[in-house]
Parts: C-alpha cells; structure tokens; sequence
C-alpha cells in the first residue's frame, strides 16, 4: 500500500453515500496488502445510473470553464496517484522501472 493517505473503503461511491453490498470480493495487488471491496450488482448500478442522471443537470448547468476545472482535478489526482505507485513499483523492482521506461505511458505493462 502506498503511503499517500488513502486506504480503500471498500464501498460503492453514489451520489456521496458509501454504499456496502452484500458480498465482497478480495483484491489481489502485486505488491501490500489486499483489500475487501462490495460486489457491484444490478441494482446498485441502476441506483448509480439514476443518481448520475439527476446530477446531470446540475453538472450541465455550470460554467464550460468550471467543468473543465474539476474534471483537469480528477485526472490531476489520478495522474498523481498512478505516479506514486510505478515509483514506489520501479523503486521495489529494477525490472519494473526498466518496463516503466519502456513504455509511452510510464506505466509497466504484460509482455507476452
């Protein structure tokens, strides 16, 4: 697990409600620990869907220039995130940074 702060929760994230399910599913990272994640179901999806569609309007009515803020701050934070874990990766493993260097994205991808 990398030491940013962030330790999953394991929900399903709608409309600013974390929302267990019924089951879980274990993940299996390369490297830490794993985590329980809630099983998607229909119905959950569906609740996601519907919550998606009324905060569209809401979303559609701000300004392009405020859309486009906050969607350059998710991929901020996902761009920052993805580089914290190959450096941390590449760090544990040279052959991984080796892989990492090797490719377009940074990011260390399956050789077959």
């Amino acid at each position: 697990m990398l030491d940013d702060g962030f330790t999953p929760h394991g929900h399903h994230l709608i409309a600013g409600e974390k929302v267990a399910g019924a089951t879980t599913f274990r993940s299996e990272p390369w490297t830490g620990d794993g985590h329980d994640f809630a099983v998607g179901t229909p119905e959950l999806v569906d609740r996601a869907a519907r919550a998606a569609e009324g905060a569209f309007a809401h979303f559609a009515a701000t300004s392009r220039e405020d859309r486009a803020a906050f969607l350059e701050a998710i991929a901020e934070e996902i761009e920052a995130r993805s580089s914290r874990e190959v450096a941390a990766k590449c760090a544990k493993a040279p052959s991984a940074a080796r892989a990492a260097r090797s490719t377009s994205s940074g990011v260390p991808t399956a050789k077959s």
